[in-house]
């Protein structure tokens, strides 16, 4: 059998820069060294062709004519590996793409429960929404059809939120930005990060995690990247709470080691979710 193992072409900055030194993609290179002796596979990291994508996979694929295609891709990846499921699908129609295998796998490992991306840290979902924002690239409701996908196969499925980091609505409120002690926004791992303090943010993501638990059939949330910046939070909302409750300014150059400790404190109450 002729085997192809692909995976995507996407890249964000804080894991791999586009014209850095590129190893070799250690997902399918695993599951190439533990197919069965026999079958001819072929390994293809697109991210060595993020140019040529659509070109590359024409003439690659139709010069190997795979029996079976297998597509690895991170959750942020998947639109990604839709679309190259549908190039797949037009240049070769007889090779097999068994998207319900994804699910049969999860389970044949024993796992009980998926996590799956609703909202990632550039801020889009991989469902329609109107409290935020959908995901440009995607077409239908990705997040649902992997919702019902995940029941069917009798598994839990907690949904993954990233809570502060988001580029599109940072674009939309800046004002709701973290804020070092020059003034200026924070960022965090590269990402515009939004303040838990500020009651306007918190109200978004409880509106936005209300819309989804009312879609769908969702057993739980993983709430990650509820952080504050290690260089601490300046912005008004921060300032206005922590003068409230202590008694004096946030400005902690000359705070003693009780009051940063109280800096420390007052970030507790901020993380309900």
């Amino acid at each position: 059998m002729k085997v192809v193992l692909i995976s995507m072409p996407d890249v964000i900055p804080i894991v791999i820069h586009e014209t850095a030194l590129h190893m070799p993609n250690h997902g399918i290179a695993c599951v190439a060294g533990n197919i069965d002796e026999g079958h001819e596979v072929h390994l293809i990291d697109l991210v060595r062709k993020r140019r040529g994508v659509v070109a590359y996979l024409t003439k690659t694929l139709k010069k190997i004519r795979p029996d079976l295609v297998g597509l690895s891709a991170m959750t942020w990846q998947f639109p990604t590996c839709l679309a190259v499921m549908r190039l797949i699908r037009r240049l070769l129609p007889g090779v097999k793409i068994d998207y319900e295998e994804y699910f049969a796998h999860i389970k044949r490992t024993g796992a009980e429960c998926l996590i799956f991306q609703f909202k990632t840290a550039h801020g889009a979902a991989f469902a329609p929404t109107q409290v935020g924002f959908t995901n440009p690239t995607m077409s239908g409701d990705l997040f649902g059809e992997i919702v019902r996908g995940t029941k069917a196969a009798g598994l839990e499925f907690i949904s993954y939120y990233n809570v502060i980091l988001s580029w599109d609505l940072w674009r939309v409120h800046p004002e709701w930005s973290q804020i070092g002690r020059d003034g200026q926004p924070l960022r965090m791992f590269l990402y515009p990060c939004s303040c838990m303090s500020n009651d306007q943010f918190r109200a978004h993501v409880c509106a936005h995690m209300a819309e989804v638990t009312r879609n769908y059939p969702i057993d739980g949330w993983f709430l990650d990247l509820q952080y504050f910046s290690p260089k601490g939070c300046f912005c008004d909302a921060c300032k206005a709470k922590f003068s409230t409750r202590f008694g004096y300014e946030l400005e902690p150059d000359g705070f003693s080691v009780h009051q940063w400790l109280s800096l420390i404190h007052i970030s507790e109450p901020t993380r309900p979710y």
